[in-house]
C-alpha cells in the first residue's frame, strides 16, 4: 500500500533536499534534534516526516524552526519522544507542502482513466443473484472491461473469469441465458477504468495499478517546472527537472498487464 506520505516523501527527496535525522526530544508539537546544525527558520513552511513512532507514517508541516535548539514546531499530533526518527524538508520560498501535493495529483489526473478493482469486499453489493439480469454498478464504477465471479462465498474466493456482460447507463446487463453461470449469493469482481481519486491527506492510498517510481519523476517535473517559473531561477532546477522527464520517458506509468500512452511533460 503506497500512501500519500508516501510519494510526498519520494518526490521530496527526488526535488529537493530532505535532511534525516533522530530526536533527542519533543512533545505533542515540537520535535527536538540537538544535533541538528541548520539556522533558525531555515524549515518554516516545510515538512517533516516521521519515519518512526506513533506518528510514523505521517507528515506535517513546520510552523517554525529555532536553530539554536534544533526544535521544530507544528500542528499538534501524537507525543514526540527521543529516539524518533525524521526527515525534514525545507522548501524554497513561495513554495509549500501543497505545491507537492498538486504536483502529485497533477500527475495522476494526466495519467486519464486507469484500471482500478472493485470487489464484494469493497461493495457488500456486488453479490450474485441466479435470477438477476441486471446489476447496479456502484457509485463511480464505468467502464467495466472485466467480471469475475467467487467460486466460494468467503475468502479465499477462488475468482472465475466471466465473460458474458455488457454495461449501459449504469447497469451491468447479463444475458438471461447466463443468469444461472454466476450462481446464487457469490461475490463478484469488476475492473473498470475511472480518473484516480484527488489525495489530501496522508492516509489517501495510490491505486496499486501506478507504477509508483513513475509517479514520482512526473510528479517532480510537475513540481520543479513550477519551481523553476514561479521561485526559483531555472538554472537551479534544469539538471533534476531534464532527469526527471527522461525517467518518466523510460518508465512505464502503469505495472501488470495493463499500459497506457500518456502525454511527457
Amino acid at each position: 500500500m503506497t500512501t500519500l506520505n508516501d510519494m510526498l516523501l519520494a518526490v521530496s527527496r527526488f526535488s529537493l533536499i530532505t535532511h534525516s535525522g533522530a530526536a533527542t526530544g519533543g512533545s505533542t508539537i515540537t520535535l527536538v534534534d540537538n544535533l541538528r546544525k541548520q539556522i533558525s527558520d531555515q524549515f518554516n513552511a516545510g515538512i517533516i516526516f516521521f519515519l518512526t513512532g506513533t506518528n510514523a507514517g505521517k507528515y506535517t508541516m513546520v510552523t517554525d524552526y529555532d536553530g539554536t535548539t534544533g526544535t521544530f514546531t507544528f500542528s499538534t499530533m501524537a507525543a514526540v519522544v527521543s529516539g524518533v526518527l525524521y526527515e525534514a524538508c525545507a522548501l524554497s520560498s513561495g513554495a509549500n507542502m501543497y505545491d507537492i501535493i498538486t504536483a502529485i495529483n497533477q500527475a495522476l489526473f494526466e495519467l486519464g482513466d486507469i484500471p482500478t478493482l472493485i470487489d464484494y469486499d469493497d461493495d457488500n453489493t456486488l453479490i450474485s443473484d441466479t435470477d438477476a439480469e441486471e446489476y447496479t454498478l456502484p457509485t463511480g464504477v464505468q467502464n467495466v472491461r472485466k467480471m469475475w465471479v467467487a467460486g466460494a462465498t468467503s475468502s479465499p474466493y477462488k475468482w472465475k473469469n466471466f465473460t458474458h456482460f455488457s454495461e449501459n447507463d449504469g447497469m451491468l446487463h447479463i444475458p438471461y441465458q447466463y443468469t444461472g453461470y454466476l450462481g446464487d449469493g457469490y461475490p463478484l469482481r469488476l475492473k473498470y477504468y475511472a480518473a484516480h481519486d484527488t489525495l489530501d491527506t496522508y492516509e489517501d492510498e495510490v491505486n496499486p495499478n501506478v507504477n509508483k517510481q513513475w509517479l514520482t519523476y512526473a510528479a517532480s517535473v510537475n513540481l520543479l517546472r513550477s519551481l523553476g517559473t514561479r521561485v526559483r531561477s531555472w538554472g537551479e532546477v534544469k539538471v533534476p527537472f531534464e532527469e526527471a522527464q527522461q525517467k518518466v520517458i523510460a518508465i512505464r506509468p502503469l505495472v501488470g498487464d495493463d499500459n497506457i500512452m500518456v502525454k511527457v511533460a
